[in-house]
């Protein structure tokens, strides 16, 4: 088991004064950022777990030499926020960059091929901006190997169309590169730490910028990689040593074509300074690092509103099922994920969910430990989840807490003192519902839902998230798509009545697919069942 540092569980002790579950901006994200393998693991870091990994190409299936994940990664983004202009409160990190493949400035296939790798984990909770905003995170975090973990935000709105010109490229002069950072919102020392940051892994391909590096005939390297510094595979200061003592293999620093010496004549506008001292102290080039990628995932549009930073959650409920029994009670089933912590012995830990019903007893339920999520790299939480079930009269207000048991001594957590609610007016029922999903032809869903008949609705709507393909971007947009929900029948003795709907469009998606449940009110007073995944259904 990956035991969570110190640091990780001070972080905790922060966070849990702001965050109340369930929190629909922060779940999802959550749960991309830090379950990566194993059980529940979503594996959104699969593609540079190792620094030295290679694209790998689907078309073909296989890896491409002198390509590194990682390092397209962090280029991506950086392209994609380059455009913003934050005087104007425009541009920024919004995933404009999937309209703007095609241009000079976005050279090369790594675009696209980023797309491809994230578009698995697009949803309408977590945008196509957000995930590349994560991207940096993760590839920084795996090259570091856990050192540096630039803290993260959600909330990204993925644009629609491309953004203007203005990518900085190796030709330009130094008066012109001031003026692109400056526009983005670093000043002169800044853009000498962000490029000396953004160009710690990977290097300069010759089958992309020929004029820069040779072409090499090579099957071991079929992407010309010339590195820029002696440690490609590794985020940290070499690029800065190699400058500083002329034995850089920078090709933007000291190729033979000096007109893309872009990096030789940022890195020396201010007399070398600042590299000088990046050079001499790793831990200061690192904690300088953090914090301009950090700036530089969290210049969005000024209409934006990012979370606050998304530390993980200590203890966290997730894949709930509740069901309207017959006999007048709910069945309730899930999982509750707990934080990896040193000095915990799992195999003596004791989980048990405490449910509240209305003014009902509460009902305890004791869980079997199901697995663990593991993290690729140092320095981040592994997870145990523990299951449980129970039946519960049906009652409005229903919450649980949750108790744990470590050598007799116990620690229950109330979610801030009210409990983990469960939403009761509104309760999808998967085992009445199905969905499928189709890479060619239609896409369908069917959801019943059980609505509590004192909530008043005057409607049901079932709200699709459908993704429509954009032109000139492999991402598509996800719109809600509203239907109407029809009453079907009273479930005699519950105070429920169960209401369906069911949607065809033709999308194919890769994505994760969800539908709300929305109670309206006449009033605007709505109630809503939110972020309910297709991956919970059954096939229609």
């Amino acid at each position: 088991m990956f035991a969570a540092p110190l640091l990780s569980l001070l972080l905790l002790a922060g966070r849990g004064l702001s965050y109340t579950w369930p929190d629909v901006r922060v779940d999802r994200l959550e749960s991309l950022l830090y379950q990566q393998q194993q059980y529940h693991g979503l594996l959104v870091a699969s593609d540079v777990k190792y620094c030295f990994l290679s694209v790998f190409d689907l078309d073909e299936i296989r890896s491409i030499s002198g390509r590194l994940a990682a390092a397209e990664w962090i280029r991506v983004a950086y392209h994609d926020m380059a455009t913003a202009d934050v005087e104007a409160g425009t541009g920024g990190l919004d995933a404009s960059i999937s309209f703007e493949t095609d241009r000079d400035e976005n050279k090369g296939p790594a675009f696209n091929a980023t797309m491809r790798q994230l578009y698995l984990f697009h949803s309408a909770k977590s945008s196509m901006a957000d995930m590349i905003a994560m991207a940096v995170t993760l590839a920084v975090g795996s090259c570091s190997e856990g050192a540096v973990n630039v803290p993260y935000r959600g909330g990204r709105i993925d644009a629609t169309e491309a953004g203007p010109l203005g990518v900085p490229e190796p030709q330009q002069d130094l008066e012109q590169h001031t003026s692109i950072f400056q526009k983005q919102g670093f000043n002169q020392t800044e853009m000498i730490g962000l490029v000396a940051c953004g160009h710690s892994v990977g290097g300069v391909h010759g089958t992309i910028f020929p004029d820069t590096v040779p072409v090499l005939n090579d099957t071991q390297n079929e992407a010309s990689l010339q590195p820029f510094d002696s440690s490609p595979t590794v985020f940290d200061n070499s690029v800065a040593v190699g400058f500083t003592e002329n034995s850089t293999q920078d090709a933007l620093a000291y190729g033979p074509n000096t007109t893309t010496r872009s990096d030789h004549r940022i890195f020396l506008s201010d007399g070398g300074n600042l590299i000088s001292r990046m050079a001499q102290d790793n831990d200061f080039y690192l904690s300088t690092c953090k914090s301009l990628l950090e700036r530089m995932i969290n210049t969005v549009p000024k209409e934006v509103q990012l979370t606050e930073v998304i530390d993980p959650i200590a203890t966290k409920p997730d894949y709930l099922d509740l069901r309207i029994n017959e006999d007048g009670t709910f069945f309730i089933r899930g999982e509750v994920r707990t934080i990896q912590a040193e000095g915990i012995d799992r195999d003596n830990r004791q989980v048990v969910v405490h449910l509240k019903a209305g003014d009902s007893e509460t009902t305890s339920a004791p869980t079997t430990w199901n697995g663990e999520s593991l993290p690729f790299h140092e320095n981040r939480p592994s997870f145990d989840w523990w299951g449980f079930n129970a039946t519960v009269p049906i009652a409005q207000g229903l919450s649980f807490d949750v108790e744990l048991i470590d050598s007799g001594d116990s620690k229950l957590e109330t979610n801030g003192g009210s409990g983990f609610p469960l939403q009761t007016d509104i309760v999808p029922q998967t085992a009445r519902s199905c969905s499928s999903t189709a890479i060619r032809g239609p896409s369908t869903i069917s959801v019943t839902a059980a609505i509590l008949d004192a909530a008043g609705f005057d409607s049901v709507a079932l709200s699709v998230d459908v993704p429509y393909a954009q032109q000139n971007s492999l991402i598509p947009r996800i719109e809600p798509t509203l239907v109407d929900m029809e009453f079907t029948q009273a479930l005699n003795g519950t105070g429920y009545s169960l209401y369906s709907g069911s949607l065809d469009f033709g999308a194919a998606f890769q994505g994760a697919l969800s539908y709300d449940v929305i109670g309206r009110r006449t009033s605007g007073d709505d109630s809503i069942s939110e972020f309910n995944l297709f991956s919970a259904l059954s096939d229609c």
